[in-house]
């Protein structure tokens, strides 16, 4: 690796700054100097080399100070920085090393040693690079749901742990809205599963339309979707539930079969601080009152709303009434 990357050369005498520009430009690499440490880092914040190369004795901001400075912000902390001193003590190298700096070379540089050390450098980190991106990929397919692109129930799970944890701390209401789609297997039987992930999709891409930021929306079963909604009272989830419902109900579903209705069953609980709800106590509160809806006639929204008895009474027996 060489060609198009950009170093950035921190040295404040000018005869050693050409001897290393020279043979870097040769080699393919964009170059820029300065002659100072202060006014590396400026040059740091306002290009983003991939490498610097910088002398430890600098006017204005020592390498040691700049070395911290970059190594320390997040934006900046990832670039490949080479220590390049006349201090060759090994403490001096170890000092280097410990404050940050990825490889410490001994002046006078050798200017093939130093391409040498600039490219095994910039592959390490191009390769540590795709290594993260490919775990950061293989943890958003981990939590999501390929279907609908929704978050699945394992990241349900832990985000309304997590949302609970908040509630609790600050005292506000936490509600969650579950529901499933009614006599969604006669659409799988009758038409074809292609054309139920066809309308399961679409019900993903209203869920995220009904919801407003900072809440989320997850797909947790086969045609089961759950809402967990941040700071928002009982009254208030329940008529988001009623909007939800009329956006999944009252327009058709364009699929390859044709324009189909289809609707859902809701069920609603709301947590607290004050109350301070498991997340498995208010999930089984929204789930009855889910199963209430279905056996109720369907395509309705049903409110879990004795709260505190339903924390007392789970607890006790691990059913919880719906009033």
């Amino acid at each position: 690796m060489g060609v198009g990357a950009r170093i950035l050369i921190v040295e404040d005498d000018a005869v050693q700054t050409e001897e290393l520009v020279r043979p870097l430009v040769a080699q393919g690499f964009e170059v820029r100097t300065a002659a100072d440490g202060a006014a590396g880092l400026a040059v740091m914040r306002q290009w983003c080399p991939d490498a610097v190369v910088l002398d430890w004795e600098l006017p204005i901001l020592d390498g040691g100070a700049l070395t911290r400075t970059i190594k320390a912000n997040p934006a900046m902390s990832r670039v490949l920085l080479i220590i390049a001193s006349a201090r060759g003590r090994p403490e001096m190298r170890s000092e280097g090393i410990e404050i940050g700096a990825d490889d410490y070379l001994v002046k006078p540089i050798d200017a093939r040693e130093l391409i040498a050390r600039l490219r095994n450098g910039l592959l390490l980190r191009r390769l540590q690079s795709e290594l993260e991106e490919k775990n950061r990929q293989l943890a958003r397919l981990a939590s999501t749901d390929p279907l609908t692109e929704l978050p699945n129930r394992r990241a349900f799970d832990a985000s309304l742990a997590r949302e609970i944890k908040g509630a609790e701390r600050h005292a506000d209401d936490l509600a969650i809205v579950l529901l499933d789609l009614d006599e969604f297997k006669s659409i799988n039987d009758r038409y074809g599963h292609d054309v139920g992930d066809e309308v399961l999709r679409e019900v993903g891409a209203r869920l995220r339309e009904a919801c407003r930021a900072g809440d989320q929306v997850a797909r947790i079963g086969g045609e089961e979707f759950a809402l967990v909604l941040t700071r928002t009272p009982l009254e208030g989830a329940a008529a988001a539930a009623e909007r939800t419902r009329i956006l999944l109900s009252e327009e058709p579903y364009s699929t390859s079969a044709g324009s189909l209705f289809v609707t859902a069953s809701f069920g609603v609980a709301v947590a607290g601080g004050e109350i301070g709800f498991e997340a498995v106590e208010i999930y089984r509160a929204a789930d009855s009152a889910m199963y209430k809806s279905k056996g109720e006639g369907r395509n309705r929204v049903t409110v879990n709303r004795d709260r505190e008895s339903s924390k007392r009474r789970s607890r006790r027996t691990g059913d919880v009434p719906i009033t």
